[in-house]
C-alpha cells in the first residue's frame, strides 16, 4: 500500500513542474522569435529576387518568354500524344 506524499514531496513536485513550465515557455519564445527572422529573411530575399527581375535587360526577358511558350508547346505534344497517338 502506497503511503501519502509528505508535504515537502508535493512541494518539490510543483517546483519541478513550474520549472517544466518555465523552460517550456522560454523554449516558445526562442522559437517565435527563430520564426519572425525566417520570416523577415523570407521578405528580403523575395525584395532580392524582385530587384534581379527588375534588372534584367530586355533580352533576358525575351529569352524566357521564349523558354516559356517552347514549355508549353512540349507539355501540348505531350498531351496530343497521349490523347491521339500523333
Amino acid at each position: 500500500m502506497m503511503s501519502e506524499p509528505t508535504l515537502t514531496e508535493v512541494l518539490v513536485a510543483i517546483g519541478r513542474i513550474e520549472e517544466m513550465l518555465r523552460n517550456m515557455r522560454h523554449d516558445l519564445a526562442k522559437l517565435q522569435a527563430s520564426e519572425d527572422q525566417q520570416w523577415k529573411k523570407l521578405g528580403q530575399m523575395e525584395t532580392d529576387i524582385e530587384l534581379l527581375k527588375q534588372r534584367q535587360g530586355p533580352r533576358v526577358h525575351f529569352v524566357s518568354w521564349i523558354a516559356a511558350v517552347a514549355a508549353v508547346i512540349a507539355l501540348m505534344l505531350g498531351i496530343l500524344d497521349r490523347l491521339y497517338g500523333v
